[in-house]
Parts: structure tokens; C-alpha cells; sequence
């Protein structure tokens, strides 16, 4: 014979998930922690039975549920049935309504879940709430409010895809996935070896859905870009919202996706602009097998490789790249890219940028940088802060770490910094100061392809090649 139950996993906002705790005096878990719900009772189907004690024990009203897993077990000699039910309800104000039964109802963060029945359960919901939920937190910045002035129209206009251009949109998803059988966009990067490939597009009735390669820096980047042309070019607002894949889900896509996995084991990886590293690279051939193409050399004692990618490695992405390049026993990565500065004096592709600190929403991560010690005159060392898409730069942002002495911002750093602390392994950047937050100069990210900049900047990629040489042969 068998006996029912059903328990509803509530989870608010702030992804804490809704518990109740028996008293010692239950004679079934005493004094244990577990999610509301009990006995389907004679004449009760499972969902009324989920309204009843969703309302009797936490005083809350069940608006919609999802079912999740089923489980099996023996109490007290008698077999049990249990649906689990991923609940929304109408107030998320619960309160222990029976207080003879339970000591407390209480929210708790999914890392600090006890070791408690069908725990397993609760994380599955989350994970899949988490993979599943829709954002609307975009920036939406406009020419007034934002830290590029008038140079946001070509910079947004030429990362739109062409069926967001062509007609306005009721709705538009940004979400995580490699979709090269989608539309692609007729504005990817020509004549480039890496970083050429943008998100695709695929109409859906009345949305369409834009793909980027997972990671939740880049596809909230995307979100806000779509929403600030929209807004700046006074189109018909459209619901522009995005889904953030979970942290195993973006890393799968990495691994299962690319060829990330067949880059050799060395020493020392440089990651990023390596392959206008002239002065490292001019006699080596590239590999050419996938997204990831590398160049292997030594210099000095070291083995190195350098390793681009054919999409943005944008935010997390980079940081789960280090952790993959750390599972091939990499003792150091050195990230080669650009930045921008936030004093005035910093004048843009006249000066590079590196130091061992940076901030991510006020939180500091430190680490040992391997051209500390470099004495270039050139070499801005200063503190950094990242955030996860220009978009974000407006004034405002501006304002609130213009007295914190900052210096540089960026995507990635922070990332990567702090996924190779995870591992164990070191962390160093040598950036080119591209672009000024805090001054007008004529040099933007939006025509940084003239050839006057891009000669300027064969000059500064000359100096990282110089360094990087001595700098290694140390090590």
C-alpha cells in the first residue's frame, strides 16, 4: 500500500529557497528542516492538496507550479510517493502559521543548504530555475547619461544584427547558446582572426531570439546593447529580456562546443590580441582546428602557447577559459588585450596598463603579477575594475569611482584573476590604454579600425611583444 505527499520549493528573488522546521516534538523528522507540503489526503487531488498546505503551513497562495521529480521512500514501514512542485506564489510574505508543528520558517541560500531530506531535489529546481528565468534588469543608456557621448550610435548601430535594424520588434530574448545554424549576421567582423564571430538571430512568431555563446557577462551585454539602440534611436520599445545559463551549463558549452579541449599542455598561455605579437610569432605556424587557434614556442626555460578564439571571450567566459587552461597545467596566464582609462591624462593607444588589483562590485581580488616590476615609462600601474559591459559605463557609474582612485575597467580581469586564484595557478595583464572615459580625445572603440590607430597601436603591441620576451625569459 502506498501513502502520497507533495511539497512545493519556493525561492525568491535573492535565490533563497523557503524552509520550515519541525519541532522535536513530530513524531516524523523531528527537528528537521524540509520544504512545506504533507499528506495528500482522501478525495484530494495532488495540486489542491499543494494549495491547502502551501496556505496552512507558510500562509501563502499558490499562483502557478511546475513539476520537477518524484521520489519514493519507505517511512515507518509504509511506502511514500512525494511530488515535488517548483512553486510561484501570490506573496512572498510566508509566516509559520502552525507553530505547534514547526519551530520556524526560515529562507536559506542554496550553498548553505543542511544535509536534509531530498536536498537533491531542491538544487535540481534551482538549477533549472536558474537556466530558465528571464531577466528585464538590462542598462539602457542614452547619449546624455553615458560615458561615450555621441560615439554610442556607431558603437551600438554596427553590433546590431540586421533583423534587429530591419523592423521594430514586439519582443526580443537574449539567451545562451552556440547556434551557428541560425541567421548570421551580416556585420561580423571582416578580414579579423579572432573575436569576428556575434550572436545569431532566429524569428519566432513574434520574438526573436538572439544567441550568444553562453556566458552571463556577455549575454546581459548583448541584452543592454539592443536596449540602448532601441532607446537612443527613438525605435518602438520593444520587451527586450535574457536568460543567464547556470555556471555548469556555460563551462559544457566550452568544453563540448569548441576545441578548447585539444590545446597542449605548458608552462605559460597568452591569451587574447597574441596574434599581432609580431616580435613572439613571426616564424611559427598557427593551428587552425577550431574556434581556438594557438602557436607553441618556448622562450627561455618556458613552454608557451598563444591562444586566440574566433568569438568574444567576453566577461566569464575568459575566467572559465583560465580554469580549463589551469586543467592543462598552465603555471601562468597572460591576458593581451585593450582597456579603457578613467583619468584624463591617460591618452588613448599612447600608453599601456597593468598592476595585480582589481575590483568587481566592490569586491577586491589581489594577485602576484609577473610585470610588477617593469620600470617602461609607458606603463600605467594602477587599479582596476571590471563590469560586465560598456553599456554599464555611463556617468552615473562614473561618479560613484571617480573619489575611489580607480584607474582602469574592463570586462574580464577581475574574471580571470579570480578563476586562476580558484586554481591555484598565476594571473597577469598587459593592456592598451584604448579609449577615455573621463575626456573627450577623437580616439573611441567605435573607430578604432582607422589606420591611423591601428598603427599606433602595431607600436604598443611591439612593446608587449618586447617585454613579454624579457619578462618570460626570467621566469
Amino acid at each position: 500500500m502506498f501513502k502520497w505527499f507533495v511539497r512545493g520549493i519556493i525561492v525568491n528573488k535573492n535565490w533563497q529557497v523557503l524552509l520550515i522546521k519541525k519541532n522535536d516534538k513530530q513524531k516524523i523528522w523531528a527537528s528537521k528542516r524540509m520544504c512545506p507540503g504533507w499528506t495528500i489526503e482522501v478525495g484530494e487531488d495532488v495540486i489542491s492538496t499543494l494549495y491547502r498546505e502551501l496556505q496552512e503551513e507558510v500562509g501563502l497562495s499558490l499562483k502557478s507550479r511546475k513539476l520537477i521529480d518524484t521520489k519514493k521512500m519507505m517511512i515507518q514501514d509504509t511506502h511514500w510517493i512525494g511530488f515535488y512542485y517548483i512553486c510561484e506564489v501570490e506573496d512572498t510574505q510566508a509566516i509559520n502559521v502552525e507553530t505547534e508543528k514547526h519551530e520556524e520558517v526560515t529562507r536559506i541560500f542554496i550553498d548553505q543548504l543542511p544535509n536534509m531530506l531530498h536536498v537533491d531535489v531542491i538544487k535540481k529546481a534551482m538549477l533549472w530555475m536558474y537556466d530558465t528565468t528571464e531577466y528585464l534588469d538590462h542598462t539602457t543608456a542614452t547619449i546624455t547619461d553615458h560615458t561615450m557621448w555621441e560615439a554610442l550610435y556607431p558603437y551600438t548601430s554596427v553590433k546590431m544584427h540586421q533583423l534587429i535594424k530591419e523592423k521594430d520588434r514586439e519582443r526580443i530574448r537574449v539567451i545562451g547558446e552556440y547556434d551557428r545554424y541560425g541567421i548570421i549576421s551580416e556585420d561580423e567582423k571582416i578580414g579579423k582572426i579572432f573575436n569576428w564571430k556575434r550572436p545569431t538571430a532566429v524569428p519566432e512568431e513574434d520574438t526573436l531570439v538572439i544567441k550568444c555563446f553562453p556566458g552571463q557577462d556577455y549575454i546581459k551585454h548583448y541584452a543592454s546593447l539592443i536596449s540602448t539602440y532601441y532607446k537612443i534611436n527613438n525605435k518602438k520599445l520593444a520587451l527586450i529580456s535574457y536568460e543567464l545559463p547556470y555556471e555548469q551549463t556555460c563551462m559544457n558549452w566550452l568544453y563540448k562546443s569548441t576545441n578548447i579541449d585539444d590545446i597542449p599542455e605548458h608552462d605559460i598561455a597568452i591569451v587574447g590580441t597574441v596574434h599581432k605579437l609580431k616580435k613572439v610569432i613571426w616564424d611559427k605556424q598557427r593551428k587552425w582546428n577550431g574556434d581556438f587557434q594557438w602557436i607553441e614556442l618556448t622562450i627561455g626555460s618556458k613552454k608557451v602557447c598563444l591562444i586566440g578564439c574566433k568569438f568574444s571571450i567576453r566577461g566569464d567566459i575568459a575566467g572559465r577559459m583560465t580554469a580549463i587552461l589551469a586543467e592543462k597545467r598552465v603555471k601562468q596566464v597572460i591576458y593581451i588585450g585593450k582597456l579603457w582609462g578613467l583619468k584624463p591624462d591617460y591618452i588613448p593607444n599612447t600608453l599601456l596598463a597593468t598592476w595585480n588589483k582589481s575590483y568587481r562590485n566592490w569586491s577586491l581580488i589581489e594577485w602576484k603579477n609577473i610585470f610588477e616590476d617593469t620600470t617602461d615609462i609607458d606603463i600605467i600601474k594602477g587599479i582596476h575594475i571590471t563590469v560586465s559591459s560598456v553599456i554599464d559605463e555611463t556617468q552615473e557609474r562614473l561618479e560613484g569611482v571617480r573619489d575611489q582612485n580607480i584607474d582602469f575597467v574592463d570586462p574580464e580581469i577581475w574574471q580571470m584573476a579570480y578563476y586562476a586564484a580558484q586554481a591555484g595557478i598565476g594571473y597577469s595583464y598587459l593592456h592598451i590604454i584604448s579609449d577615455n572615459l573621463t575626456f573627450k580625445y577623437d580616439e573611441h572603440l567605435w573607430n578604432e579600425r582607422e589606420k591611423k590607430i591601428l598603427l599606433k597601436r602595431d607600436l604598443l603591441l611591439d612593446k608587449i611583444s618586447d617585454i613579454l620576451l624579457s619578462t618570460i625569459e626570467k621566469l
